[in-house]
């Protein structure tokens, strides 16, 4: 009777656990929709008018004051820049292309602003169809993948990486690898590394599960597998997925 209350005192308290790693992922997803929100709709708004406010006094600059007008120039492209920072920022926190445009159409874009970021060339291939899946199991998707080549870019050592997204029925299987550093999967996980925590959790949530195989200087595969029907949350991650929805 003993080491039965014992079982279910640790049963109630991983079960807590869960429920707590839940919330906490939620209101992540929400506080990053919140902000991309905020910088789309006030910041950015701000950028473009001080844009347009510039080309008045560039007018005003006689022709024959040629450094008034180059460093009036340089003013101007320092605000178009910031403007674009300000974009790939407010995407990164609340992506609506993964929304409108689905799994597929956000990843792919994805990959080709970390290659604007950091140099990290990510080609993606893609197989089957993503409407109609659930935007529980899109938003892990996308964050595995956020998360995933984050870590080659800051960690593996090399500016190439593979990208594959593919359904076969209900099964959705999203594979990110590269040939770089690698890493000792045994002394990541006694590091407890928040990336890998962090891709596991959100799978766990939606009941999918990450796999990651990793050997130093061979290179990283992660896959996360995901089941696309009979999926039951029990509402864990229901508010990360309506964070999605368009406001």
């Amino acid at each position: 009777m003993a080491l039965a209350r014992d079982l279910e005192e640790r049963a109630m308290t991983e079960k807590e656990i869960q429920e707590l790693s839940a919330r906490l992922i939620n209101a992540q997803e929400e506080e990053r929709s919140r902000l991309a929100r905020e910088m789309h709709d006030d910041v950015s708004q701000q950028v473009a008018a001080l844009s347009l406010g510039l080309s008045n006094p560039k007018r005003a600059i006689p022709p024959e004051s040629r450094e008034a007008q180059a460093q009036s120039e340089r003013i101007r492209e320092k605000v178009v820049h910031l403007g674009e920072s300000v974009r790939r920022l407010s995407h990164g926190l609340h992506p609506a292309v993964l929304w409108y445009s689905g799994l597929d159409a956000a990843i792919r874009q994805y990959c080709g602003e970390i290659g604007v970021l950091t140099g990290l060339r990510a080609t993606f291939r893609c197989e089957g169809s993503f409407k109609g899946l659930s935007p529980a199991l899109s938003v892990c998707a996308y964050r595995v993948t956020q998360e995933a080549l984050g870590n080659v870019a800051r960690h593996a050592q090399t500016d190439r990486a593979e990208v594959e997204l593919t359904r076969s029925g209900s099964t959705i299987k999203l594979k990110i690898s590269d040939a770089g550093a690698g890493m000792d999967l045994t002394a990541a996980r006694a590091a407890g590394g928040p990336g890998l925590t962090s891709m596991r959790e959100r799978a766990r949530l939606v009941n999918g599960n990450v796999q990651v195989q990793s050997t130093p200087g061979v290179g990283t595969t992660v896959t996360l597998t995901l089941q696309a029907e009979g999926e039951s949350t029990d509402g864990l991650h229901e508010s990360a997925g309506k964070a999605f929805a368009p406001k």
